[in-house]
């Protein structure tokens, strides 16, 4: 009778044993199977912040190609103040016009960026470098974006009303935004001596000056933009495994 007993004991314990290894082994399958589906998403994230931010790299490096266009048309422009004619043989008179009063815009996507920190998924990322430079990112853009506030403001509340005020004709400039003006635009090179008055005038150079300041200031945003892309770019593809 005690052998029986111990015998139905011996099997309760082993059936108990059998219960908890099969409930522990379910709880490591649901653990493995968990942490498969969230490397599986943090692979497919990473590949969108990679498209992302590989698009959002070329828009920038098209933003400073332009920025650094302008800004050379700028110097000539204030180099031709201290001679006071526009020499020929440069860029036109318009187009070095038109870079004082172009206002700077930078519109890049972060879509996939900004679901990942809105929904909390950027914690499915181990790179905590990456993490950390995403995290960043935004302030990195703000610099960027309070830059090109800035020279917009400028433009708009100075040169243009300082244009408009001395009857420099605008049309000529802004044709290089649009060809709508066709034969209609008026160049401020066909009146020599307007050209003079607007080289000569100290107004004009102040004004160019600031301009070029604001430039050379914008000038440095760009750059930190595009080595923080860079930077995000190596820790992506480090996550990757590129």
């Amino acid at each position: 009778m005690q052998q029986l007993s111990f015998a139905r004991w011996g099997l309760l314990l082993t059936e108990m044993v059998l219960i908890v290894a099969s409930i522990l082994l379910a709880f490591a399958l649901d653990s493995w199977w968990d942490e498969r589906r969230d490397r599986l998403e943090e692979q497919a994230i990473l590949h969108g912040l990679r498209e992302e931010f590989l698009l959002n790299r070329s828009m920038l490096e098209r933003r400073v190609a332009q920025h650094t266009k302008e800004q050379a048309e700028l110097e000539i422009l204030r180099a031709a103040t201290a001679s006071g004619r526009w020499a020929t043989g440069g860029p036109d008179l318009d187009a070095a016009l038109a870079a004082t009063i172009t206002p700077p815009t930078t519109d890049l996507g972060n879509g996939v960026l900004d679901a990942l920190i809105s929904s909390g998924r950027i914690e499915l990322l181990q790179n905590q470098v990456l993490r950390a430079r995403l995290a960043a990112w935004r302030g990195v853009m703000d610099e960027v974006l309070d830059d090109e506030t800035m020279n917009r403001n400028f433009v708009f509340d100075r040169i243009i009303p300082y244009y408009v005020g001395e009857g420099v004709p605008l049309s000529g400039p802004m044709s290089y935004w649009s060809d709508d003006w066709g034969d209609t635009a008026r160049s401020l090179s066909d009146d020599p001596a307007a050209v003079a008055r607007l080289l000569g005038d100290p107004r004009f150079q102040v004004l160019l000056e600031a301009r070029l300041g604001f430039r050379y200031h914008t000038s440095g945003e760009y750059r930190t933009a595009l080595e923080a892309v860079d930077d995000l770019l190596a820790e992506i593809d480090r996550s990757l495994g590129n």
